[in-house]
Protein backbone atom coordinates (compact mmCIF):
# COMPACT_ATOMS: atom_id res chain seq x y z
CA UNK A 1 0.00 0.00 0.00
CA UNK A 2 1.29 3.12 -0.44
CA UNK A 3 0.46 6.59 1.89
CA UNK A 4 -0.65 8.71 -1.13
CA UNK A 5 -1.63 7.57 -4.47
CA UNK A 6 0.38 7.42 -7.52
CA UNK A 7 -0.61 8.57 -10.65
CA UNK A 8 -0.32 5.97 -13.71
CA UNK A 9 -0.99 6.29 -17.23
CA UNK A 10 -4.67 5.13 -17.93
CA UNK A 11 -4.49 1.25 -19.05
CA UNK A 12 -4.54 1.12 -22.78
CA UNK A 13 -3.32 -1.63 -25.01
CA UNK A 14 0.33 -1.01 -25.68
CA UNK A 15 0.84 0.34 -28.72
CA UNK A 16 3.85 -1.61 -30.55
CA UNK A 17 0.72 -4.64 -30.15
CA UNK A 18 -1.50 -2.86 -32.00
CA UNK A 19 0.85 -1.60 -34.99
CA UNK A 20 2.23 -5.44 -35.01
CA UNK A 21 -1.00 -6.32 -35.59
CA UNK A 22 -0.62 -4.82 -39.46
CA UNK A 23 1.93 -6.83 -40.19
CA UNK A 24 -0.59 -10.13 -39.85
CA UNK A 25 -1.32 -11.32 -42.82
CA UNK A 26 -5.14 -12.26 -41.89
CA UNK A 27 -6.67 -8.94 -42.20
CA UNK A 28 -10.38 -10.19 -40.77
CA UNK A 29 -8.80 -11.51 -38.26
CA UNK A 30 -6.56 -8.27 -37.50
CA UNK A 31 -10.17 -6.22 -37.30
CA UNK A 32 -11.23 -8.77 -34.70
CA UNK A 33 -8.47 -8.26 -32.50
CA UNK A 34 -8.61 -4.56 -32.89
CA UNK A 35 -12.38 -4.59 -32.09
CA UNK A 36 -11.73 -6.63 -29.20
CA UNK A 37 -8.79 -4.56 -28.00
CA UNK A 38 -11.27 -1.52 -28.16
CA UNK A 39 -13.85 -3.48 -25.98
CA UNK A 40 -10.70 -4.50 -23.32
CA UNK A 41 -10.30 -0.68 -22.98
CA UNK A 42 -14.06 0.28 -22.53
CA UNK A 43 -14.32 -2.61 -19.96
CA UNK A 44 -10.95 -1.46 -18.16
CA UNK A 45 -12.51 2.24 -17.92
CA UNK A 46 -16.39 0.90 -17.14
CA UNK A 47 -15.05 -0.86 -13.97
CA UNK A 48 -13.61 2.06 -12.79
CA UNK A 49 -10.07 1.40 -13.37
CA UNK A 50 -8.36 4.30 -12.49
CA UNK A 51 -4.89 6.42 -13.50
CA UNK A 52 -4.81 6.43 -9.04
CA UNK A 53 -2.28 3.72 -7.44
CA UNK A 54 -2.80 2.78 -4.26
CA UNK A 55 -0.83 -0.36 -4.08
CA UNK A 56 0.99 -2.70 -6.26
CA UNK A 57 1.06 -6.03 -6.38
CA UNK A 58 3.10 -8.31 -8.50
CA UNK A 59 3.17 -12.32 -8.59
CA UNK A 60 5.91 -13.76 -10.95
CA UNK A 61 5.19 -17.38 -9.98
CA UNK A 62 1.23 -17.16 -10.52
CA UNK A 63 1.74 -19.51 -6.84
CA UNK A 64 -0.76 -16.44 -5.06
CA UNK A 65 -4.35 -17.98 -4.32
CA UNK A 66 -6.25 -14.93 -5.58
CA UNK A 67 -9.30 -16.42 -4.93
CA UNK A 68 -9.33 -15.88 -1.34
CA UNK A 69 -6.48 -13.65 -0.60
CA UNK A 70 -8.77 -10.55 -0.53
CA UNK A 71 -11.02 -12.65 2.63
CA UNK A 72 -8.32 -10.86 5.58
CA UNK A 73 -6.46 -7.57 5.41
CA UNK A 74 -2.67 -7.90 4.12
CA UNK A 75 -1.47 -4.72 4.79
CA UNK A 76 2.10 -4.56 4.24
CA UNK A 77 5.30 -5.43 2.03
CA UNK A 78 6.40 -8.95 1.47
CA UNK A 79 9.68 -9.46 -0.94
CA UNK A 80 10.39 -13.14 -1.90
CA UNK A 81 13.39 -13.86 -4.17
Amino acid sequence: MVDEPVERKRFEIPKDFQDHLESLQDKKAVEVIKELCKRVEELAEGLGISEQCTAFITDGDLAVPWRDYWTEDRRGTKLVS
